[in-house]
């Protein structure tokens, strides 16, 4: 059977795979309780001791980091395990949301984002795949593996396309302004059912991101109103300065 830390952690099963690594139901031997583990393969050794600093991440809309460390030279992360189906599982079964339902979803999300934007944290790969929704209803941001200090530059792209902010695709320096352009990519798909752009290939929808405008949320649901168009459209300005500053900026 599969196990990691010299056999604290026995797995149970896969629970999920992603372009960064997979991610494992596991049970902590020492402390008889699930966890979600983590293995990072894109990731250097050094993110191990990053996590130090998400590790002091608490809140109520956050899955809390446990743990970590290397196995076999690769970074694991030691997450909470949490019940529900992500927000993608939700979009993907009952479609756009009513603007209240997205709104109200969308407040709980930023202010987990702004506890880690105030310790200096970008989580850089806020997307749907990475929210979890209790049983409960309450939604938790999950996945802070490839989270970094405010104003760093990451080697290569970091992050999804659809959801990466433009100075991310010109590899910038990167800031909360950066999780602020994902939420609202998220919140444009949450309320119109679809991506901010589509393409024929990766390099196409980051071009796009990067250099067109986007169409205003309501010409796709008419049911959204300007004010609610205008809370969008201003996370997603192309230039960061420009943007809601961080996610206490943006609940605002």
């Amino acid at each position: 059977m599969k196990n990691f830390a010299v056999g604290r952690f026995v797995v149970e099963k896969k629970i999920g795979q992603g372009a960064q690594g997979l991610v494992y139901l596991a049970t902590d031997t020492q402390l008889n309780r699930h966890v979600a583990i983590k293995v990072l393969h894109s990731q250097p050794i050094q993110s191990v001791g990053e996590a130090q600093l998400v590790s002091r991440l608490q809140h109520q809309n956050v899955v809390t980091l446990f743990d970590a460390f290397a196995e076999h030279g690769h970074p694991c992360l030691v997450f909470e395990f949490v019940e529900g189906q992500t927000l993608a599982e939700c979009l993907k079964q009952g479609g756009a949301m009513s603007p209240v339902a997205a709104v109200k979803l969308l407040l709980a999300i930023l202010e987990g984002l702004y506890a880690a934007h105030q310790i200096g944290i970008v989580h850089r790969d806020i997307k749907p795949q990475n929210i979890i929704i209790n049983d409960a209803g309450n939604p938790r941001i999950m996945d802070f593996g490839v989270a970094t200090q405010q104003g760093e530059v990451s080697e290569g792209l970091t992050g999804t396309v659809g959801y990466m902010a433009p100075e991310a695709i010109a590899n910038r320096p990167v800031g909360a302004q950066a999780d602020v352009f994902a939420c609202g990519a998220m919140l444009y798909y949450m309320l119109t059912g679809q991506m901010l752009f589509e393409g024929e290939s990766s390099f196409s929808v980051l071009h796009r991101t990067a250099n067109e405008l986007i169409a205003v949320p309501s010409q796709l649901n008419p049911a959204i109103d300007d004010l609610l168009d205008h809370l969008v459209m201003v996370a997603l300005f192309k230039n960061p300065q420009e943007r809601y500053q961080d996610a206490r900026a943006m609940l605002l």
